[in-house]
């Protein structure tokens, strides 16, 4: 991306749409997505996704909650998240407990008898800096792919359970047990997270395979707005991926790019479903 920081902005894009399933069974979208960015500076910028489980009957507050609040610890905390690779139990801890505490608060203010497994959803995080790189977090299904110039590459693939269609969700007693922390682990300026609607249709984890259009997908926010980029997203999930799956998705990018922006081409690339072999 060059040396010049002046020259470099953070950009984020993202959308969620209600699945199939759910217009169905007159449930809402349970997904939920926020981005935050540095107070008066462009120095870093978070974004996360959360993807309440349909099983729950408070799984879409606790996205909603999670997502709004950790896209902003993010960023608050940033410079102490490049500093802790040393107490890294610590750290996951902490998050969980800052995002447990936050839904436990919710409950108290409620005045109700919730349990907080009754919003259980699952997290995904990303932030970046552009002094020190970047620094992503997960638990539970979805995922979270990021690209360089050499090479678009999964970062975080989906943490099933015991069985296919279960996973782990922050809300556990020992969600630090089962949440991935990643760090500069290769260099990227380009992350895509989803969620577990998505999965299929992005990534195979036991090749690490990527669908060839998420390379191009990731490089939208190069060239183009954040505006643009979040209707294109839109669009291709309604347009597209709703058709290979009836489950909640949502996509988000956020990239470091240069300052410089062009209109999106109408015609946006198609992503097909890499088949399980």
């Amino acid at each position: 991306m060059g040396s010049n920081l002046n020259n470099i902005c953070l950009r984020t894009a993202g959308s969620s749409i209600q699945g199939r399933s759910h217009i169905a069974h007159g449930k809402p979208c349970e997904d939920a997505w926020a981005a935050s960015s540095a107070a008066l500076s462009d120095k870093c910028r978070a974004v996360v996704v959360c993807d309440g489980a349909g099983s729950k009957p408070k799984g879409k507050i606790g996205a909603e909650i999670t997502s709004s609040l950790m896209s902003t610890w993010l960023v608050e905390h940033v410079d102490s998240l490049f500093c802790c690779q040393d107490s890294l139990e610590e750290l996951k801890q902490q998050i969980v407990s800052t995002i447990q505490d936050a839904i436990n608060n919710h409950i108290a203010e409620e005045k109700s008898d919730d349990s907080i497994m009754d919003y259980c959803c699952t997290f995904l995080g990303v932030v970046i800096d552009k002094n020190n790189g970047w620094f992503a977090c997960h638990i539970g299904d979805g995922g979270i792919v990021a690209k360089n110039t050499a090479e678009t590459f999964i970062v975080s693939g989906p943490c099933k359970g015991e069985y296919a269609n279960v996973t782990y969700f922050i809300t556990e007693s020992d969600a630090n047990e089962h949440l991935n922390i990643y760090c500069n682990t290769k260099p990227a300026y380009s992350f895509a997270l989803f969620s577990d609607g998505l999965e299929r249709s992005l990534i195979q984890t036991q090749t690490n395979t990527i669908a060839p259009a998420v390379g191009r997908i990731l490089d939208w926010l190069q060239d183009n707005s954040e505006n643009a980029v979040t209707h294109a997203i839109e669009n291709s999930l309604k347009s597209v991926f709703s058709q290979s799956t009836t489950d909640d998705c949502t996509l988000a990018i956020l990239s470091l790019a240069k300052r410089k922006r062009k209109r999106l081409k109408k015609q946006h690339p198609r992503i097909k479903k890499i088949k399980d072999k």
